[in-house]
């Protein structure tokens, strides 16, 4: 469903991205994990092209994505994203943040913006929150309102990007249930995630990532198991740890 061919991505001049090839399948729980700085994020910034590489192509359905208006827009409608700082209007409420990108950029009639709105919201339980603000939201409520936005887009795959991260331990909790009942329902979703135990429980496909380059690809949980690579051992081993 996505390819990414021979992708590297730098900044200021340190490969972020190595030439990267990788895969990615219809309906399937990929998980990315990694030390912070291992190119996590920008592997996920750069399927919908908020990270422009400076080699290498990235597919959507074997279709080219780049900067071209056309393709740019088509794919940002198939991928949706969820950032970890929630990019959410905090002046406007719940319901109007699941809304305005319906309406302005596919063209949703109001009616037909809300209906999908509520249906998300209610998913990820917070139908009861939608006269509130953002602004007077916790940070757990936040992020649940941004998985709802995003699959209010009807997006093909959902990228989320250290959902958890911007949370406090009591509301972590309550975020990683909504994406697991997202992953129960077969959406294609690539995540990256500190939260091991998650990762490990909720995985079809778990990557390692280190130093911009993807170091174990693997089915399942099997890489917390059995890791083959001495980095990955040495990464996990201080998860086993504290686990």
């Amino acid at each position: 469903m996505i390819t990414l061919e021979h992708v590297t991505k730098v900044y200021d001049n340190v490969r972020v991205l190595d030439d990267i090839n990788i895969q990615f399948k219809k309906g399937t729980v990929n998980v990315i994990i990694g030390p912070s700085g291992s190119g996590k994020s920008t592997l996920l910034r750069t399927i919908n092209y908020l990270a422009e590489p400076e080699k290498g192509q990235v597919f959507i359905h074997d279709e080219l994505v780049d900067a071209s208006p056309k393709r740019l827009r088509k794919a940002r409608k198939a991928v949706g994203m969820v950032f970890q700082d929630f990019h959410l209007f905090s002046h406007k409420n719940v319901l109007e943040n699941c809304m305005l990108a319906q309406i302005n950029v596919l063209n949703r009639a109001k009616d037909e913006a809300k209906k999908v709105a509520l249906k998300h919201l209610k998913a990820v339980h917070m139908e009861s929150f939608v006269t509130r603000r953002v602004d007077t939201l916790s940070g757990g409520q936040k992020q649940r309102v941004a998985i709802a936005r995003a699959l209010s887009m009807n997006p093909e795959v959902l990228l989320l990007d250290e959902p958890t991260s911007a949370l406090d331990p009591e509301t972590v909790g309550e975020v990683l249930e909504a994406i697991r009942t997202i992953a129960k329902k077969g959406m294609t979703l690539i995540l990256a995630t500190h939260e091991m135990a998650f990762a490990r429980a909720i995985a079809d496909r778990t990557i390692f990532m280190d130093a911009g380059k993807v170091v174990e690809d693997r089915n399942g949980a099997t890489i917390f198991e059995t890791p083959h690579h001495e980095r990955t051992c040495a990464f996990l081993s201080r998860f086993t740890k504290t686990a």
